[in-house]
């Protein structure tokens, strides 16, 4: 049954005021101008956004309403005037405040057309001041993680489950002498555990850490560029980035200097013993309670003990002061020393 000229105007009517509703509720900022690029209307969104009034924006040039500034001014005025021609997407735009403030928004704008003649502009604001201090955030925070990536003092390496290179920090290149390029994409294990048991204890240590997604710690060696081999401190474990990429981090310690010092350390303590047992004068060294802890073989020859009578852990006194008279001037010498004296007599022990 066909409508009538008055139910098609009403209905025409009720769509008009849910047109009217839909723009005036828009979380969007929306404006319709002239082909003076006048505003003729603005809804709530757009006024509250730029901080005007409706009353205040009704007339006025759209630029001077978002466009308020110098360094916005030049970039706003090409859209406009290029608007009624071509339909502008633009993402990411800054415009101005009514009080000044710059502000994030990006913009959907094109011509208002009727029987096929430009009448006017659209314009549709949304403001990603948000998204644009999430995205900024996001920036400093990825630029302060590379940033300790890459000055970390440890050699760090990213790989896949291939055990394919994907980064490495400066360190890593000081240490193995390997450079970026010679790392991504190649099989690392290929690289750094060139002998065969060393290649399969990495691989191992791979195979372990993917199957059980624990962190495995290792002193082992490995091999630079130049094929020499050195000793290094491994610290290893997997990591989910994403649902669909999962890498390893490996952090190698250079434990050159720590094995030099260590034999540094064995070559001093062979020498003091050296010293210790050689000395012509008997030397016993023993704790606060009188427990013997060391004995040089002078000692043994003075005292005529030897190496079975079980001299380390017995009673200093029961060893050499077993006369009472002996024993008792032993313990106040004792109590002498562990208080700060420094004792230097002649006494007879047995």
């Amino acid at each position: 049954m066909p409508l009538s000229d008055d139910s098609l105007r009403t209905d025409l009517e009720i769509v008009g005021d849910h047109l009217h509703l839909l723009v005036e509720s828009s979380p969007e900022g929306m404006v319709i101008c002239d082909d003076c690029n006048r505003i003729i209307f603005a809804n709530p969104q757009f006024c509250s956004m730029f901080g005007w009034g409706r009353d205040e924006v009704t007339g006025k040039d759209i630029d001077e309403v978002v466009a308020g500034a110098e360094e916005v001014a030049a970039e706003a005025s090409l859209v406009s005037s290029t608007v009624f021609s071509t339909p502008h997407m633009i993402p990411d735009a800054v415009r101005v405040r009514k009080d000044g403030k710059m502000i994030n928004v990006s913009i959907l704008a094109g011509p208002v057309l009727a029987d096929g003649r430009t009448v006017g502009a659209y314009g549709i604001y949304r403001d990603i001041s948000f998204k644009k201090k999430a995205e900024d955030d996001i920036r400093r925070e990825k630029a302060f993680f590379e940033n300790l990536f890459e000055k970390a003092p440890e050699a760090i390496l990213l790989c896949g489950r291939e055990a394919r290179g994907i980064k490495v920090n400066r360190a890593f290149t000081e240490l193995f002498g390997y450079t970026r390029e010679d790392i991504e994409g190649e099989d690392v294990n290929l690289l750094l555990a060139r002998d065969p048991e060393l290649l399969r204890e990495a691989r191992g240590l791979d195979a372990l850490s993917w199957s059980t997604w624990k962190s495995f710690s290792l002193d082992t060696w490995r091999t630079r560029k130049d094929g020499t081999r050195i000793p290094v401190g491994i610290l290893q474990f997997p990591f989910k980035v994403d649902d669909e990429n999962e890498v390893e981090y490996t952090i190698y310690r250079d434990r050159t200097s720590e094995l030099r010092a260590r034999a540094a350390l064995r070559r001093e303590k062979a020498f003091f013993e050296n010293l210790f047992e050689a000395c012509p004068d008997a030397i016993i060294l023993s704790n606060r309670e009188g427990q013997v802890l060391r004995a040089n073989r002078a000692f043994y020859e003075l005292f005529g003990y030897s190496k079975e009578d079980r001299v380390i852990g017995s009673d200093i006194f029961g060893i050499v002061a077993r006369d009472p008279r002996s024993e008792k001037e032993a313990r106040e010498l004792e109590e002498r020393f562990w208080s700060g004296e420094e004792i230097d007599r002649e006494v007879v022990r047995q």
